[in-house]
Parts: C-alpha cells; sequence; structure tokens
C-alpha cells in the first residue's frame, strides 16, 4: 500500500488481491474495496464514499463533492468534474453520462 504525500485522517483497508491508489492531498476519505476492484480517487477529493460490487469499476473526478453513485452489474457510470447533488439510478445494461458543470439533477433510467 502507498499512501501519498500530505494525506491526514485517511483509513484504508485492503485485502488480498486488491489494489488502492490515494492521491496526495486527500483527506477524510473512506474507501472499501474486495475482491478484483480497482478504485482511483483523484486529487483533492474529499467526503467522497464509493460502494462497488464484483466487476464494476467507478471513476470519480477531481474536485468533485457530496456525490453518491450507485452502481449493479454490467453497468458504468461516469460522472464529470464538478458535479453536485447528482443522483443517478441505472438500471439493467443501460448507460448514462453526466456532463461537467451540472447541479441538482435528478435523472431516472
Amino acid at each position: 500500500m502507498k499512501v501519498g504525500n500530505e494525506t491526514s485522517g485517511t483509513r484504508v483497508t485492503q485485502s488480498r488481491n486488491r489494489l488502492l491508489k490515494v492521491g496526495n492531498k486527500t483527506s477524510g476519505t473512506r474507501v472499501t474495496q474486495s475482491r478484483n476492484r480497482l478504485l482511483k480517487v483523484g486529487n483533492k477529493t474529499s467526503g467522497t464514499r464509493v460502494n462497488q460490487s464484483r466487476n464494476r469499476l467507478l471513476k470519480v473526478g477531481n474536485k468533485t463533492s457530496g456525490t453518491r453513485v450507485n452502481q449493479s452489474r454490467n453497468r458504468l457510470l461516469k460522472v464529470g468534474n464538478r458535479t453536485r447533488g447528482t443522483r443517478v439510478t441505472q438500471s439493467r445494461n443501460r448507460l448514462l453520462k453526466v456532463g461537467n458543470e451540472t447541479s441538482e439533477l435528478v435523472s431516472t433510467v
């Protein structure tokens, strides 16, 4: 496990065959990973909670706050930079992309 410079208050739980990279200057970030999962958290992200399940990948851009993302099997969701208060619900075999600088958008697919 490698933790970048100037990280404070970061709790990281890793188990076998898992990889977690935390960028510099991240604080208060809790990350839980399970088998065969990869999560990358960009620099200067705070208060981001990410839940991943098997064979899923979620990328959270820099400077995103208060974003909750739920993913289910065979789904991919990409959230652009600077999105706030976005709730996204996806159903099977669907793809939703949320662009940059969107606020208070509620989408149900």
